[in-house]
């Protein structure tokens, strides 16, 4: 009987498991961000065009010499183009003594949300020695300019794309509403007002994308309910990626946890759109 995600965990062994990119998104929606890693051992330039959202890049012709970059006290799920160099990949670090899980199919099989972009993309607004204050005032204006984003956006001719769009614009204040709990919860005399000011000039919508960047995503053509929710879950997983790229580098615990508090609630709104987009017909 082959071993899946679940039933491979518990202990490393010699051989790694495959799991279909279902099994995989599944074992990834159970768990925290902090209970596994996912790698993916492409080539850089094929990273920079689409990667799952966290991915650590490794290359597989550089795995041996960076084993030290991959935590051994968790499973780690690779992942490449089709399943090949994963499943050489994951040998190596089985015989290694990781508990290893292989992507079957790779990111060409992957239905869930992608990132794009190199490994800097977004992280001019979030530089290495942001303070958590630059960090909540980023996090707090990303949300709103997709909220004013959304709304301005639901002015096309498709009532159901005008209605998703709305509701997702309201969804943005709700999410405005978590960065400034999540503010007061480190600083309890911060307030909304402080947080707008400070984040005034910030221009970028979630993800780390400029406003050219998001109009040209959705307001320029003619969306339908799922288009909608297609770009709605692209701008999630963007900025779950940017958050987790940043947490790698952050200047200090305190920044660092406060990037993966976002970087947490991102994964919930993630998963809020990836329901709606399951009862939409494609």
């Amino acid at each position: 009987m082959p071993q899946t995600a679940d039933t491979h965990e518990p202990d490393a062994a010699t051989t790694p498991a495959n799991v279909t990119t279902a099994e995989a998104e599944a074992f990834m929606r159970k768990r925290s961000l902090d209970d596994y890693t996912l790698l993916d051992v492409r080539q850089t330039w094929e990273y920079d065009e689409a990667h799952l959202p966290g991915a650590r890049l490794v290359p597989l012709t550089e795995l041996a010499d960076r084993l030290g970059e991959v935590p051994r006290d968790k499973p780690v799920l690779t992942y490449c183009r089709s399943g090949g160099r994963s499943s050489a990949a994951a040998g190596l670090l089985a015989g290694q003594g990781y508990t290893a899980l292989n992507i079957l199919g790779g990111i060409t099989a992957w239905q869930g949300a992608a990132a794009e972009g190199g490994l800097d993309q977004g992280l001019s607004y979030l530089p290495a020695a942001a303070s958590m204050a630059d960090i909540l005032a980023l996090a707090y204006a990303m949300e709103a300019n997709l909220g004013d984003f959304y709304a301005r956006c639901a002015s096309g001719e498709d009532e159901e794309a005008k209605a998703v769009l709305q509701r997702l614009a309201r969804f943005e204040e709700g999410h405005k509403a978590m960065v400034l709990r999540l503010a007061r919860s480190h600083a309890p005399d911060v307030d909304e007002a402080a947080l707008l000011a400070r984040a005034r000039e910030i221009t970028a919508v979630e993800g780390g994308y400029g406003p050219q960047e998001a109009s040209a995503r959705l307001c320029a053509v003619k969306a339908t309910r799922r288009d909608v929710l297609e770009t709605a879950m692209a701008f999630e997983a963007q900025a779950l990626d940017l958050y987790l790229r940043a947490t790698s580098r952050a200047a200090d615990l305190e920044a660092a946890a406060v990037l993966k508090e976002l970087a947490v609630e991102e994964k919930k709104h993630m998963a809020v759109v990836g329901r709606m987009l399951d009862r939409t017909p494609s």
